[in-house]
């Protein structure tokens, strides 16, 4: 604010606190719905019961390596934790040889694939139906912001889909994924105990099931 004084600051007050109450009131709301709802949608309630009460704990320090003799030695920092689950996650990725794969026959195809079209209509109603709880991708787009603006992007993202599909190139930002690690059991120090999860592009995902 410029100042704390006139006009200027009054109705910054006042409009501050009539946002904290609407804010008060929707929140008392929700939380009324959810409880009368809870027979026949036990889902949500659980929902909303897990995201107010779940502690999310960051990945403890990892064991770098682990001599014969004494204590193991551990990371210090976060960078070292992610090198050294970038470092196990690429040690067991399997990459396939070049070439045909193996065990796959050569089958004659009888009916050829016809044209597929993105539409404008069906980009919009993909769209709508996106749950905004899920988590962005490597391009930092929020489920929720596609699915407010769907009547507005659907036209250019079918254009995108379509030159897509046509050409046979895909972005490269759809190419990229944020790799986040789940601990599946035994020591959380154990990078071999961790799992990859990939956070790709939802707009990619809306691509995929059309």
């Amino acid at each position: 604010m410029e100042t704390k004084d006139g006009q200027k600051y009054n109705e910054y007050v006042r409009a501050r606190n009539r946002s904290k109450a609407l804010i008060r009131q929707f929140q008392r709301e929700s939380c009324r719905q959810i409880a009368l709802s809870v027979k026949a949608n036990p889902k949500k309630f659980w929902s909303f019961v897990n995201n107010n009460t779940k502690v999310k704990s960051e990945i403890p320090h990892l064991i770098v390596n682990s001599p014969p003799n004494g204590s193991p030695v551990l990371t210090s920092t976060t960078q070292e934790k992610a090198e050294v689950l970038s470092s196990f996650f690429s040690s067991v990725f399997t990459a396939e040889p070049p070439g045909d794969f193996v065990g796959i026959k050569p089958r004659s195809i009888k009916h050829q694939m016809i044209d597929i079209s993105f539409s404008e209509q069906l980009v919009e109603a993909k769209l709508t139906k996106l749950k905004i709880s899920k988590s962005t991708g490597p391009d930092h787009m929020h489920p929720r912001v596609l699915k407010e603006l769907g009547s507005v992007i659907s036209l250019p993202l079918s254009l995108i889909f379509q030159t897509s599909f046509t050409t046979g190139i895909v972005p490269q930002d759809w190419k990229m994924a944020n790799i986040t690690a789940i601990h599946k059991k035994g020591d959380k120090r154990a990078a071999d105990n961790y799992r990859p999860i990939s956070l790709t592009s939802v707009v990619c995902k809306v691509m995929e099931v059309l």
